[in-house]
């Protein structure tokens, strides 16, 4: 949408940049029946540059989408000021440090152990299941399903397999140049970026359980994120007693069952798993105390970093 703005916002540039299709579903939807709501897309950026895109996005429906501009008449405007640049996770503030630390830790476990950890691609999926079970105390189906892909070894005959593990590589381990993470802010830009996509699957799940001024909610996410797309693929969730994405479901291929890396993955997740259910079922979660322990994996990147 920024782009079609600043090139003069004409409806000629809709189809150039994947935009037709949205455009003419959502301006067949009756009025008040949809909303579109950009503000965990916006919650990524600096906050200086996530204001200059908010009016982007205005000025985008003010022309393309007219029943879709303006405020929502139960939101809360702010003006966001601040920083238009070299933003992270330590500049947020302490709840949404909080709401997105499982993601952040875990994926800088991940860009720790592919850089750090010398093993087989099993071992290296191992320690990856050690350190968010010992030291997040957490089994996330998204993170583990995309380190179980990021581990796995490139065959020539598993077409399907190597292309997902090629593409998620390319998102949670390498920059957007695609090039590998070599240095303590790259790691971290790379981990932030990937757990605020992650993060809006989570806020989805929320939204659809929760509501919005106790009215049910039919929540989608439009995006053209490679990374999303990607996992859309491999992992989705379940809604069961009236909860939205309560449980997670992997896609397994077929290239995937006389494969012993595969196998061998889904047998080690599944029995720590089972291991852990009794101490899950009685614990409370205090998800403010998530952030120290990102805080402590920020240390390590900048050991494992500095020391190579």
């Amino acid at each position: 949408m920024k782009r079609v703005v600043e090139r003069g916002n004409k409806s000629s540039l809709l189809k150039e940049y994947g935009l037709h299709n949205l455009v003419e579903l959502l301006g067949r939807c009756p009025s008040n029946s949809i909303c579109l709501s950009p503000g965990r897309a916006l919650d990524e950026m600096p906050p200086a540059l996530a204001e200059k895109r908010r009016w982007s996005f205005e000025a985008f429906c003010f022309k393309h989408l007219p029943t879709f501009g303006g405020l929502a008449p139960n939101c809360i405007h702010t003006t966001s000021v601040g920083k238009d640049s070299d933003y992270g996770y330590l500049d947020l503030d302490p709840v949404t440090q909080a709401f997105l630390a499982i993601p952040f830790t875990a994926l800088l476990y991940l860009i720790i152990i592919n850089n750090n950890f010398s093993g087989s691609p099993i071992q290296k999926f191992k320690e990856f299941l050690r350190r968010v079970s010992c030291d997040l105390d957490l089994l996330s189906a998204k993170e583990i399903e995309i380190a179980k892909y990021c581990f796995a070894e490139s065959r020539a005959e598993a077409v399907e397999t190597s292309q997902i593990s090629k593409r998620l590589r390319e998102n949670f381990l390498k920059t957007k140049k695609k090039k590998a993470v070599h240095t303590y802010s790259e790691a971290l830009t790379v981990a932030f970026n990937g757990a605020c996509d992650l993060t809006l699957i989570n806020f989805v799940n929320v939204m659809q359980t929760e509501g919005l001024d106790s009215v049910q909610q039919d929540c989608w996410v439009a995006t053209r994120d490679e990374k999303l797309f990607e996992f859309s693929k491999i992992l989705h969730y379940l809604d069961l007693d009236g909860e939205a994405g309560k449980f997670a479901a992997a896609t397994i291929l077929p290239e995937h069952s006389n494969d012993e890396y595969w196998q061998q993955a889904t047998h080690e997740q599944q029995s720590l798993g089972l291991s852990r259910m009794p101490h899950h079922l009685v614990r409370e979660i205090d998800v403010f105390s998530y952030p120290e322990i990102a805080k402590a994996a920020i240390s390590e990147v900048a050991r494992v970093f500095y020391e190579t």
